[in-house]
């Protein structure tokens, strides 16, 4: 069955940008191992999972990325999650509006994984709906103090179990998570 598989970078302070929305903080530490990782991730999925405040940015942002990772991202059919919007303009995308049935439809049908890339407010509506299979948490070695937290808003606490763990040449640390169900 398929899964819905959570990739978000954060900060060693858990925020996923800084007070301004800022991310430059973002690439600084990426090499060889954290993009292969990342790749690999996006290798076992075919849909991708995002949140309307994050789609602007990300769908004018991929087409004009000409490498082999934007082509990849390019090529899958992504949806996008709002209560606001109706339907969009860009090419191979889907508006829902109710997470929990549009991720049971998806799930029931063949392919590879969902992988959602956020943001925030979607992924606390993932965590809240416990919908998330695997947390992918790539931790760069940054302390913003303040900002968008990545954690917030949540209705009870969630257990997760260590999977794996992978680090490179600059501090990265990627955690790989499976919430304990019982």
């Amino acid at each position: 069955m398929r899964k819905v598989v959570l990739q978000m970078a954060i900060t060693l302070d858990g925020f996923v940008a800084g007070p301004d929305g800022e991310m430059d903080w973002l690439f600084s530490a990426s090499d060889e191992i954290s993009k292969a990782y990342v790749d690999d991730l996006l290798n076992k999925s075919d849909h991708i999972l995002i949140g309307r405040n994050m789609a602007p940015g990300f769908l004018d942002y991929w087409p004009k990325d000409e490498s082999e990772f934007g082509a990849k991202i390019n090529r899958l059919p992504k949806t996008i999650f709002s209560k606001t919007l109706d339907k969009v303009e860009w090419p191979d995308v889907t508006v829902a509006k109710d997470i929990a049935s549009e991720i049971a439809r998806l799930k029931s049908e063949p392919g590879k994984n969902l992988i959602l890339y956020g943001g925030a407010g979607l992924v606390q509506s993932f965590i809240n709906l416990n919908m998330i299979d695997e947390y992918h948490l790539v931790v760069v070695p940054v302390i913003l103090g303040k900002g968008l937290p990545l954690f917030a808003n949540l209705k009870s606490s969630t257990k997760l179990k260590l999977i794996k763990t992978t680090t490179n040449s600059f501090g990265i640390v990627i955690f790989n998570y499976e919430p304990e169900r019982g």
